[in-house]
């Protein structure tokens, strides 16, 4: 899907890519030694067997005469600091982790993928063509691959986020493995209605699954080749559900069970704004206004910018955090100086519910639910918590007023007024 143009001189390797892409960047970086010259251009590291083996693990379809006979030997995984998944890859025979690049490798054979696949791990492989790696039979045509490209590339021109362009390549994906003998440009209405029908059966899909795979194929189908087709025949029906929402005495039960400094300053953050677990990770240092006691929500979902509330109690924490951890620029940093990891926040969250003894199906953004609630039952006005929340319409925020207590704590029941206590 990708070509490099790579040469050699001075035993170093100069890597250029074809174009900036910040996931092709992100990999290299893991490369042992590589670094990025200025003067060329070009990403280097030294031009000897290790640097070249790393290469072709992290990038499987590479195929370069200087790289010359050298195969994808390993499967990269990188999994955040989680004691379950430690365990579950020390359960890989073959692997090996790699201290100075907070890596693990596996022998990339027909049993380390399907071990790996088993633990259920691939989401930590560090390739871009994971399926691959998972199933040896998963190839995709040439046709398959070109249009998986120009779905990608026009993405990215119109500035979708990358966790939006991944969810819409792995949904083609899957399409066209399903129809791996079919000219991808030719698959019908009703093809698709029948992959459609699979799914459901077989992997028990949701409405909400079925209408974001539907969402990736009309882009392609309408934005990519300029068909117009008549979609909506395929549109699951959306799910009333309601949000988990936390009482307030959960929620601080929540923050009393995690006895953290830096895992009780993440939750609390959210919670005190009612950011998202994206928003959350993506933090810096210089986002918190102390004085205005605001946070500066930068790029957010839509790419929208917003500021929200900073409670009192929320920056006493943080201030005691900062002073004892003292982040370089993400306010929440992960192992290797970056962002925080999203499922680091995840695990922190899982553990401190299970601690406190609360609502088991709360998750992250359970907090920014209650967040909205709470709000709701203070008085707040819809029209500022939609504005804290950054959502674009009032339907959305409108949900919170189904969860709210207060209101509905109020209400007799006709039982209670036709009986009294000592009937």
């Amino acid at each position: 899907m990708y070509s490099f143009d790579i040469s050699s001189e001075d035993e170093l390797l100069f890597i250029k890519l074809p174009m900036y892409s910040k996931l092709l960047a992100d990999r290299l970086r893991l490369v042992p030694y590589v670094r990025y010259d200025q003067i060329k251009g070009a990403w280097s590291c030294p031009d000897d067997q290790i640097a070249k083996q790393w290469l072709k693990d992290f990038f499987p379809f590479l195929d370069h005469e200087e790289l010359g006979r050298t195969e994808s030997l390993h499967i990269v995984v990188k999994i955040p600091f989680d004691n379950d998944l430690i365990q579950k890859i020390k359960q890989v025979p073959g692997k090996s982790w790699h201290p100075p690049f907070k890596l693990w490798t596996v022998p990339n054979t027909l049993e380390g993928r399907r071990r790996i696949n088993d633990l259920m791990l691939s989401p930590y492989i560090l390739t871009l063509r994971r399926v691959d790696l998972v199933d040896s039979s998963n190839v995709l045509s040439d046709e398959q691959q070109e249009a998986l490209v120009q779905v990608e590339e026009r993405l990215r021109v119109r500035r979708y986020s990358w966790r939006t362009i991944k969810s819409y390549l792995g949904h083609l994906q899957l399409l066209f493995l399903y129809y791996r003998e079919h000219d991808p440009t030719q698959l019908t209405q009703s093809q698709i209605f029948d992959f459609f029908m699979n799914r459901i059966g077989t992997k028990g899909w949701r409405a909400a699954t079925q209408n974001q795979a539907l969402c990736a194929y009309k882009y392609y189908y309408e934005s990519v080749l300029g068909e117009v087709r008549d979609w909506d025949v395929l549109r699951g029906r959306k799910e009333k559900r309601l949000p988990t929402v936390l009482s307030q005495e959960e929620v601080a039960r929540l923050f009393l069970a995690v006895p953290n400094l830096k895992h009780r300053s993440i939750l609390m953050l959210i919670y005190s704004g009612g950011l998202r677990l994206g928003e959350l990770t993506r933090l810096r240092r210089m986002d918190i206004h102390y004085d205005r006691k605001q946070i500066f929500v930068f790029g957010g979902k839509g790419k929208k910018d917003r500021y929200t509330v900073l409670a009192d109690r929320a920056a006493r924490t943080l201030k005691e955090y900062l002073s004892e951890y003292d982040p370089d620029y993400w306010l929440f940093e992960g192992q290797d100086g970056g962002p925080y990891s999203r499922r680091s926040v995840q695990a922190i969250l899982r553990r401190g519910v299970e601690q406190a003894g609360i609502n088991p199906l709360a998750t992250v953004h359970t907090l920014r639910h209650s967040f909205a609630t709470h709000l709701l039952e203070q008085g707040v006005d819809l029209r500022y918590i939609q504005e804290l929340l950054g959502h674009a319409s009032t339907k959305t925020t409108e949900i919170y007023t189904h969860v709210r207590s207060q209101a509905k704590q109020s209400i007799q029941s006709p039982l209670d007024r036709m009986l009294s206590d000592e009937d």
